[in-house]
């Protein structure tokens, strides 16, 4: 989705989906039994990183790894911009792989 303030989307796989949220209105907390939270430094940029289960009664065993990135982009003025990338998955032994994932984002471009 793409709207005036954010770019948003899904990627689904077999066994993981992607949630990103991309503009001035990234969601900042994070929904469930947060297990870990930490500041972490992605691709140079000061981001929150962290592991929880997400609380629904749709998929009760739902695990998330997430990490927001608040002003993203290193244009000077430009604070409001924000990322919010959250992989949901439900086997544990896949959490040190979607953390892998998180922490190997890359931003690059003249946008960012």
């Amino acid at each position: 989705m793409h709207s005036e303030d954010s770019f948003s989307g899904v990627f689904e796989g077999q066994d993981f989906r992607i949630v990103f949220d991309y503009g001035w209105f990234s969601d900042d907390s994070f929904e469930g039994n947060v297990a870990l939270k930490e500041d972490v430094v992605i691709d140079g940029r000061q981001a929150q990183f962290a592991f929880y289960e997400k609380l629904s009664t749709v998929n009760p065993t739902e695990l998330v790894s997430a990490v927001y990135i608040p002003n993203i982009r290193l244009a000077e003025g430009d604070s409001d911009t924000a990322l919010s990338f959250n992989v949901y998955y439900e086997d544990l032994g896949m959490k040190d792989e979607m953390e892998q994932l998180i922490m190997s984002l890359r931003l690059s471009g003249a946008e960012w």
